[in-house]
């Protein structure tokens, strides 16, 4: 019983804070990720110019599933992606 709460906090921890699916939603980000890709994304590292990156709906630091945004880093403000 103790190792089955144990991985479905691992597993909580896991997804919940350090990394995530995501399903594309329009054509956007064509040719690279076309409508209705999955994306497997990781929360911690800073983004670079043009990479992919995933945001919250404007709730700083509050991942609400799908109502996140996906999209292109094209401006970096103090190293942050915008």
């Amino acid at each position: 019983m103790v190792g089955l709460i144990l991985a479905v906090a691992w597993f909580w921890v896991l997804f919940g804070e350090i990394l995530g699916l995501k399903r594309v939603v329009g054509n956007d980000l064509e040719p690279d990720l076309r409508d209705g890709d999955l994306v497997f994304y990781e929360r911690l590292s800073v983004p670079k110019m043009e990479d992919v990156v995933v945001w919250p709906d404007g709730k700083i630091g509050r991942w609400h599933g799908e109502k996140d945004f996906i999209g292109r880093a094209v401006i970096l403000w103090r190293g942050r992606g915008i």
